[in-house]
């Protein structure tokens, strides 16, 4: 049995309606499913019917249904759950952390988060990950790490051979670790190199790895300096007819394209890995497709018991 468990109680009205399409649209057709959802029930109507789900009203507080406690009951009524479980949520990370590090056996030391990307060129999916919070990684962690980031890519996205690429800071001057690394790498023949930030989103490989401060400055920075920008031009707007006339088409194409960067890099789910159970972090903002295909992937990974894999 695949066992999902889902809090959506963190969720607004609308935004629990969004997600609850997507759970929809991820039921349909998927065979030896228990999923428990957690959340406000008179917001989950379209999905109260669906052969194998089971709904937690969280909205009434005298009755103390916090997610501690329900994920206390859930393991105590599933004794002899294995580990074909994935527990999804839409809560700050620092919270799944520490739900996780209080419900779940904690394999590694440091949990892993991972996440796969589009290629804005190419369409690929490439992974990245954090190095498990290692703030100065050795070679010999570098090493360690792509097998594990191979390892998942192959059970994930049942790529044979993963390609890997290492990732610099564009226009500087590459250390002598990362020339060190790479070095190592060469000894992996599907190793492919080095590439600069300014060529993420056209990786074009399976595996991406590189310092966890330059890949999540990447990644953030992308969403920042495209709100500094909107922010920017939403000032200039306010000061002269001119300025708001043509700035509104402008501000249009910075919003779509905050929207098909940002949102793409992280709206497939985040996985945190180094425990016992597959965990799935959610943008609360996320459509009702990277839903689906967020919870997907915690099908995808049950079913390939990649928790106790790692």
């Amino acid at each position: 049995m695949n066992n999902i468990f889902v809090d959506l109680s963190t969720l607004k009205e609308d935004e629990i309606k969004m997600a609850c399409y997507g759970i929809k649209m991820f039921h349909h057709k998927k065979k030896n499913l228990s999923i428990v959802i957690c959340g406000n029930k008179e917001n989950m109507l379209t999905i109260s019917s669906l052969p194998g789900v089971e709904i937690i009203d969280t909205s009434k507080k005298e009755e103390n249904k916090d997610i501690n406690s329900l994920l206390s009951d859930y393991f105590k009524n599933h004794p002899d759950i294995e580990d074909s479980f994935s527990f999804v949520s839409f809560d700050k990370k620092n919270k799944v952390i520490s739900l996780a590090d209080k419900h779940f056996f904690k394999k590694k030391i440091s949990p892993l988060i991972v996440a796969f990307y589009p290629n804005a060129y190419t369409g690929k999916m490439t992974l990245i990950g954090d190095l498990g919070y290692l703030q100065y990684p050795s070679k010999e962690d570098y090493l360690s790490y792509k097998n594990t980031m191979k390892m998942i890519s192959k059970l994930i996205k049942d790529t044979e051979e993963p390609e890997v690429k290492l990732l610099v800071p564009s226009k500087l001057v590459v250390s002598p670790l990362m020339k060190d690394v790479s070095k190592a790498f060469e000894e992996d023949k599907n190793y492919k190199g080095i590439i600069g930030t300014s060529e993420l989103l056209k990786a074009d490989c399976d595996v991406l790895i590189g310092d966890p401060s330059i890949i999540q400055a990447t990644i953030s920075g992308i969403d920042q300096g495209v709100s500094i920008y909107d922010e920017y031009l939403s000032h200039g707007m306010n000061t002269s007819f001119q300025y708001k006339f043509g700035g509104f088409f402008v501000k249009k194409l910075m919003q779509s394209f905050s929207s098909s960067i940002d949102k793409k890099l992280t709206s497939g789910g985040m996985l945190l890995l180094g425990y016992q159970y597959n965990v799935v972090m959610i943008r609360n903002d996320t459509t009702s497709n990277g839903v689906k295909a967020c919870l997907d992937l915690a099908y995808l990974a049950n079913d390939k018991k990649l928790a106790s894999s790692i």
